[in-house]
C-alpha cells in the first residue's frame, strides 16, 4: 500500500478523493492501516497550516471567541479515548478518527464585538473577519454528548456525531457512524454533499475565512450590517504562500 508515499510526494488531494470514492465494501487490515496513515498526515498538515493562520491572526489583533479551544493538539490519551469511543459506539470514518488523533479542537470563531466592529468606521484590520467562520471542530468528548439518530439515511442503526457549526441552511455539520468508510458527508447546504476532508481543505485554503474569500472574488457582497470591513486581501497574501497542500 503506497497511499502515504504518494500523498507525501504530491500533496495531491486526489489521494484522499480516491480513498473516499474507491473505498471497498469490506476493507482489510492492511488497507485500513494505510488509509489511516494518509488521514493522519492530512491532519498533521492541517495542524501546521492552522498554526500559521493563528500566528498571523494573533499578530493582527484578532480576538478569538473561545481562546482556550482555538487550536489544541490531541492529548497523549487521544488514541486510547478514540478506541474506547469506537468500542462503545462503533467505528468513525477513518478521516475523523485520524483528525482526532492529531487535533483535539479547532475554534477560530471571532469575538462577537470584533465581528461587528466599531460604528463609524473600522478600528481594526480584522474587524468582521470572523463573520460566518466555519473553522470550528469540537473535541470528541464534547461532540459525543450530542450523538443523535442519523437523519441522513433510513438505517436506524446509524448515528450522527455533530462536530461543527451548522451549514447556511441549518444542516448541522457532522458525520454518520458506525462506518468503515474513509470519508463521508459532513454537511449539505443544498449545493450537494460535502465531505469532511474537502471542507477542511477549502476552509484552510481560504486561510480560514471562505466568506471573505468569496467577497474578495466578487462572488458575494459584504453585509452592510457589519461596521468593519477587514483587509482580507492583505491577510490572505501574508498567509497563503506559507501553507502546505492538503
Amino acid at each position: 500500500m503506497h497511499f502515504l508515499d504518494e500523498y507525501r510526494a504530491t500533496g495531491n488531494h486526489a489521494v484522499c478523493e480516491a480513498l473516499t470514492c474507491g473505498w471497498p465494501d469490506r476493507p482489510q487490515g492492511e488497507f485500513l492501516a494505510a488509509a489511516m496513515e494518509v488521514g493522519r498526515e492530512f491532519a498533521r498538515r492541517a495542524l501546521r497550516n492552522l498554526q500559521i493562520i493563528k500566528m498571523e491572526l494573533d499578530a493582527r489583533g484578532y480576538c478569538f471567541r473561545n481562546p482556550d479551544a482555538v487550536l489544541v493538539p490531541a492529548r497523549p490519551s487521544a488514541e486510547r479515548e478514540l478506541a474506547a469511543f469506537e468500542k462503545q459506539h462503533g467505528r468513525l470514518p477513518v478521516i475523523l478518527n485520524a483528525w482526532y488523533s492529531v487535533i483535539d479542537s479547532v475554534d477560530f470563531r471571532q469575538d462577537y464585538d470584533q465581528i461587528e466592529g466599531e460604528s463609524g468606521g473600522s478600528a481594526s484590520q480584522v474587524d468582521g473577519l470572523g463573520f460566518n467562520c466555519g473553522l470550528f471542530v469540537m473535541p470528541l468528548r464534547e461532540s459525543s454528548q450530542g450523538i443523535l439518530r442519523s437523519f441522513r439515511r433510513d438505517e436506524t442503526e446509524e448515528y450522527f456525531l455533530p462536530s461543527g457549526p451548522s451549514a447556511s441552511n441549518g444542516d448541522p455539520r457532522g458525520m454518520d457512524f458506525p462506518t468503515n468508510r474513509f470519508d463521508d458527508v459532513y454537511y449539505n447546504d443544498g449545493g450537494g454533499d460535502v465531505t469532511f476532508a474537502s471542507q477542511m481543505r477549502f476552509e484552510i485554503a481560504c486561510c480560514g475565512f471562505p466568506y471573505w474569500w468569496r467577497v474578495s472574488r466578487e462572488l458575494f457582497q459584504p453585509l452592510s450590517s457589519l461596521h468593519g470591513t477587514p483587509d482580507y486581501d492583505a491577510f490572505y497574501a501574508a498567509v497563503h504562500p506559507k501553507l502546505v497542500s492538503l
